[in-house]
């Protein structure tokens, strides 16, 4: 089967992550596999396998790709596109429109569609909305990570609920576990000498709410422990400042993204997932496989659903420096929750990238 993966780039992000797995997946057992992309870099790029054909854009704005979109599934001739995040959803909806080919499209929503939106007027709000609802009914599928985010989709855009369908993210479980096993190097190694380390794992932006885990973290009565905040994004300058503020510097660690987070996560003493909205969150999930004691918010969408109403972590109220410090100090005990990794075997990428070709198959 010939599939096309479209996403803009290979930045260090969770959808990102989802693409490089699930192609490396399906290139190693003999699918042909492209990945379509409108910037040729990002740290997720080292993570592909040799196998998978790279196509780079001219543009490098998915909105003015729709010619060059089309122009590729005319050339190529793919069964089935999949495209994520909603801008290249809609790029690559109009550009198979445009071909006259009958390739399928599969559109894939990786965070909650109406949580992520909320901060917008009205009207752009409507727009979108609108403009979903439209180009979503030309898609043969639309997947989507946690049965919340079908729920909010649903409700947000006017398609027939039958065409939204549940993919979970696919983890390398394998890899996840062998990579875990790697000895820290240089200031990282120097950092978890001596005190418990926590950790938190994802870009730092708004949304991954970083400043409520700082203060929490500020707040533990537990004063001998440190914070790990792997990721890189826009809000460096301000969460520098504010441990800066706490007078945290020497207890607080960010040293941007790492291809390898899981060594300094499987040594960890708890996860922190501190989002104010998800879809379903990769870092939790590599958590839960490796064994680590996890502190969540209770945040649209995913974490309740996968920590299965807090049987396998403990769930907090988002932006509550004060209740996830008193997770916290429950996951640093001897009383802390830690699940096996079987439990989580659906999410595991063999599982995940079966699931995508059945439905590939419904649909051809």
């Amino acid at each position: 089967m010939k599939i096309a993966f479209y996403i803009s780039s290979l930045t260090g992000g969770g959808a990102e992550k989802v693409f490089a797995t699930l192609a490396n997946y399906l290139v190693s057992i003999n699918h042909l596999v492209y990945i379509v992309l409108n910037k040729d870099k990002g740290p997720n790029l080292d993570l592909i396998n040799s196998k998978v054909h790279l196509h780079i854009l001219k543009s490098e704005i998915s909105r003015r790709s729709v010619l060059e979109l089309r122009s590729f599934i005319i050339s190529f001739k793919p069964d089935v596109c999949i495209s994520t995040l909603s801008h290249c959803n809609y790029a690559l909806i109009l550009a198979n429109l445009l071909s006259g080919r009958k390739t399928k499209v599969i559109a894939r929503e990786a965070n909650s569609f109406i949580s992520q939106r909320k901060s917008m007027p009205f009207f752009r709000l409507f727009y979108e909305n609108i403009r979903a609802s439209i180009l979503y009914r030309f898609a043969d599928k639309v997947i989507v990570n946690s049965e919340g985010s079908k729920i909010e989709l649903s409700k947000a855009i006017c398609i027939d609920s039958m065409k939204i369908k549940i993919l979970f993210n696919p983890v390398n479980e394998e890899q996840a576990i062998r990579l875990s096993r790697d000895e820290l190097t240089g200031n990282l190694k120097d950092f978890f000498d001596g005190m418990p380390v926590i950790i938190g794992i994802g870009r730092l932006e708004a949304n991954k709410d970083y400043k409520t885990l700082i203060k929490a973290f500020s707040i533990l009565n537990n004063k001998y422990c440190k914070l790990l905040i792997l990721g890189e994004g826009s809000l460096r300058c301000e969460l520098e400042e504010l441990i800066k503020s706490l007078k945290l510097e020497k207890r607080v660690c960010m040293p941007g993204y790492l291809n390898n987070p899981y060594n300094a996560l499987s040594k960890s003493k708890v996860f922190i997932l501190s989002s104010i909205y998800e879809g379903m969150p990769n870092s939790l999930i590599e958590a839960l496989i490796l064994g680590i004691p996890v502190v969540s918010t209770d945040c649209p969408n995913g974490p309740r659903e996968l920590l299965m109403h807090g049987k396998y972590g403990v769930l907090v109220s988002p932006s509550n420096p004060s209740e996830m410090a008193l997770a916290i100090e429950k996951q640093l005990s001897d009383d802390k929750i830690i699940p096996k990794k079987e439990m989580f075997e659906a999410y595991f990428v063999h599982s995940v990238g079966d699931q995508f070709l059945n439905l590939v198959s419904s649909i051809l």
